[in-house]
């Protein structure tokens, strides 16, 4: 990772230092996520210390010398910042948000296409009077519509659809302990979109705990069964047209639900799948509670 590179030159090869500090990078993040979730929602302070800062699956992952902790750093200051322009019209907090913005996808870019609309669907709530889910809905159709545009006019090696193609073949080709059998999408929208059921089940149930042979592996995949659980037991819990009309609510389950696609698409093995979806199951945590 670059960002190792340059701080082996303070750190004299101390790898411990560079634990620290992405440690100290993730808790920045997790605290403008709280006061951004605090300010935006009627949850508990209590719950969302526990959702952002609690959660094993999210704690591990955001850090150590992940990606997952820079994730989580600039996702944090970029929404609290978006918020406090949409808030106070501050063209600072604009360009903090955008330079943030640049951040995430230099970090990890699916995560940037998919809180870009998000953060659209999320802007015009705040500004009309619509219902709720309208702009999500045009939003998220819009960016498939642009995307598929775009894979239709550019030569094929620069097509998105096969550059989704290729990260799932590079997993499907990569044997692993915990590694398993998904439908090959293919180089075309129809094959991904076709297996859109199949892979977003893939990010919430693996891994399986009959099939896991390590401890940590049967620890991760009771982490599965519990977020499993827990959204059956929402399913009985939730009021549709709250939600349908909640901005914060559609706001966290189309990040976190948009996450889990992209992650069940091109992901094969539950060990990694266990890492990705770390970000995606605190969105979906606050979005449900």
């Amino acid at each position: 990772m670059r960002i190792n590179a340059f701080l082996i030159l303070f750190s004299f090869g101390f790898i411990s230092l560079h634990f620290l500090f992405f440690s100290f990078l993730s808790f920045i993040g997790g605290f403008y996520l709280f006061k951004f979730f605090s300010d935006r929602t009627d949850l508990s302070e209590y719950i969302l210390i526990a959702i952002i800062f609690l959660i094993p699956n999210i704690l591990f992952w955001t850090s150590g010398l992940h990606k997952e902790a820079l994730i989580m750093f600039s996702l944090g200051i970029l929404l609290y910042s978006f918020n406090q322009y949409i808030i106070y019209k501050c063209n600072i907090s604009l360009v903090v948000a955008i330079l943030f913005f640049l951040f995430l996808i230099n970090v990890r870019m699916y995560m940037a296409l998919i809180i870009l609309p998000a953060l659209i669907g999320y802007y015009f709530n705040e500004k009309t009077k619509v219902k709720a889910i309208i702009p999500y809905f045009i939003s998220f159709g819009l960016l498939l519509l642009l995307i598929i545009f775009y894979d239709v006019v550019v030569p094929n090696e620069y097509r998105l659809a096969l550059k989704i193609s290729s990260f799932q073949s590079s997993f499907i080709n990569t044997t692993g302990n915990t590694s398993f059998k998904v439908e090959y999408v293919g180089n075309s929208w129809v094959g991904i979109l076709s297996a859109f059921p199949e892979h977003i089940l893939n990010g919430f149930v693996y891994p399986l705990y009959n099939q896991c042979k390590l401890t940590w592996c049967r620890l991760a995949s009771l982490d599965s069964i519990i977020l499993c659980i827990l959204m059956v037991l929402s399913l009985f819990k939730i009021k549709y047209k709250y939600i349908l009309n909640n901005n914060m609510a559609l706001f966290c389950l189309s990040i976190g639900f948009g996450l889990m696609t992209i992650i069940g698409i091109v992901v094969n093995n539950a060990g990694a799948i266990v890492r990705y979806r770390s970000i995606a199951i605190l969105f979906i945590f606050v979005g449900l509670s």
